[in-house]
């Protein structure tokens, strides 16, 4: 199984850098058109933002309509936690309607929420949540109530409108603050003679590595400019640069200002892309322009050409690529002449600790426990026929896919040990253990087969306790096991695993189909 695996992946590996390559062959690679390409892809990614942007604030709005729902702290914690789940590059979002208020925010691997109905703007009651559970509570006071702060009022005086935030200084908690990787969504509507106020926080960084352009390229510039006239560079997260230019000062990047004049003459078009040449270097740009109810007046994209020109010289290595590509198919192919035992490094097996196994693992296809060899805890004597059940779980690995054995833990991973198993042998030890039970194997299934395909260790464990743990690897070949019916007759049966318990295949039809499809490949 394992050499058609690799081979299947070699060669299909192989296949795909091949059809990349021809395909990459086939398309002329020109700075517009690489840049073209990359347009469209952030086009859409954009898109999709914005889209997902007006959706919150949407479902926000349809959700809390009944404003009862937000006096239910129950109801608005869990709303609350799964909407900033969902939102991957979305690092808070506070909601305030008439006298009750709710905010969540992640903090690495857990997250804050409030939800209360406390007049006192200034004042806000923290819950933490970690994989699902409160691990701390705590009051947080406001040196200045919202009701004063600059975001908030323009926020009243734009109703129905999602309004961005580049620069905000003064909020409900101290956490919103001026940030370069920080920006914000806001949004204020009146429903039911209720005032509501949405606040999204996004994660610059997050954002970018959700277009996937930024990651192809050493520099890449996003204007933005909201419909309040605010511009900020979301790939630098500069805004002093427009801040000069605004006070007709001169900005210390003279591309930006140039980059804006440029634009300007395309103010009748709604998207396009143009170049531009600065201090000697080529500029490729894309805008696109939004209606007035996403916030956004337009974004303008731009990659230096040299940038791109490293991607076309990039393509140059296509006969590398599809010299690998052949060498991956013809590797794949001969895998699957490679005789099966290479496969299986059967003289340097690493037994896993028990310790290990009984902490990762309950009993399944692949690992079994036994109480003992052939100690009868119930009946409390020796009980041969407890040997046969450890044949028959080792016999129906090597018919299936493999496995482990341990002998002296129960079904519930107690460790038990073998001193019981020890007393009834000549010696009380490991060894003589080892010795009568491959003594049995031999008989029953056959030197060589035990050799090939079964591995033993003892390991001691807690309070001196020793453990036998036997290892069966996936057989080549189908194994009947020897046994003897109530007549004492001998026959054979033959044991598979399904499940966590070992089964007999009783039909020869089901026996001959099973080892056609196992063993006959």
């Amino acid at each position: 199984m394992r050499k058609y695996i690799l081979g299947s992946i070699l060669s299909g590996l192989g296949i795909i850098i091949l059809l990349n390559t021809v395909f990459n062959t086939n398309n002329l690679a020109y700075p517009e058109t690489i840049f073209t390409k990359e347009a469209n892809s952030f086009k859409s990614d954009f898109a999709t933002f914005l889209k997902t942007t007006k959706t919150n604030v949407i479902n926000l709005q349809t959700v809390f309509s009944d404003t009862n729902k937000i006096k239910n702290i129950e109801f608005s914690e869990e709303y609350f936690l799964n909407f900033i789940k969902k939102n991957p590059y979305l690092l808070s979002v506070a909601f305030i309607q008439g006298n009750h208020k709710a905010a969540v925010k992640r903090e690495d691997k857990t997250y804050v929420i409030a939800i209360d109905s406390n007049r006192n703007t200034e004042i806000v009651h923290w819950k933490r949540f970690n994989k699902g559970k409160v691990i701390s509570e705590w009051e947080e006071s406001f040196s200045e109530s919202i009701n004063n702060t600059i975001w908030y009022n323009s926020l009243i005086n734009h109703p129905n409108e999602i309004q961005w935030f580049f620069d905000i200084s003064k909020d409900i908690t101290s956490d919103y603050k001026t940030d370069n990787e920080l920006f914000y969504a806001g949004y204020y509507y009146k429903s039911n003679q209720n005032t509501s106020i949405i606040l999204l926080r996004f994660s610059r960084l997050s954002l970018l590595r959700y277009f996937s352009t930024y990651s192809k390229y050493e520099k890449v510039n996003l204007l933005i400019e909201t419909t309040d006239n605010k511009k900020l560079d979301l790939g630098t997260g500069i805004t002093e640069t427009f801040k000069e230019i605004a006070s007709n000062n001169t900005p210390k990047d003279s591309t930006t200002i140039i980059k804006l004049q440029h634009f300007k003459k395309f103010n009748e078009i709604d998207s396009g892309i143009f170049s531009f040449s600065n201090k000697g270097e080529v500029y490729w740009n894309s805008f696109k322009r939004f209606e007035t109810l996403t916030g956004i007046k337009y974004y303008l994209l731009s990659i230096p050409q040299k940038d791109i020109l490293v991607k076309i010289e990039s393509k140059t290595e296509s006969k590398y690529s599809l010299i690998l590509s052949i060498l991956l198919i013809i590797s794949g192919g001969g895998v699957f002449f490679i005789k099966r035992e290479f496969f299986y490094n059967r003289k340097r097996y690493k037994f896993q600790s028990i310790a290990e196994i009984l902490n990762s693992e309950d009993e399944n296809r692949y690992l079994e426990f036994k109480s003992s060899l052939r100690w009868d805890y119930r009946q409390e004597k020796v009980n041969p026929e407890l040997e046969q059940v450890i044949i028959k779980t080792i016999c129906a690995f090597g018919n299936t896919d493999g496995g482990i054995l341990l002998i002296g833990v129960d079904d519930d991973k107690n460790i038990l040990g073998l001193d019981n198993d020890f007393k009834t042998l000549k010696k009380p030890n490991a060894d003589f253990f080892e010795i009568h039970l491959r003594n049995i194997l031999h008989t029953l299934m056959g030197v060589r087969y035990v050799s090939k395909y079964i591995r033993m260790n003892f390991e001691e464990v807690e309070n001196g306790k020793i453990v036998c743990s036997i290892k069966v690897f996936a057989a080549d070949e189908a194994m009947f096991l020897k046994t003897k019916n109530k007549n004492g007759q001998l026959i054979e049966k033959f044991y598979v695993r399904s499940g966590n318990s070992s089964q007999e295949i009783k039909t020869i039809s089901e026996i001959n189909e099973y080892i056609n499809s196992r063993f006959n490949k």
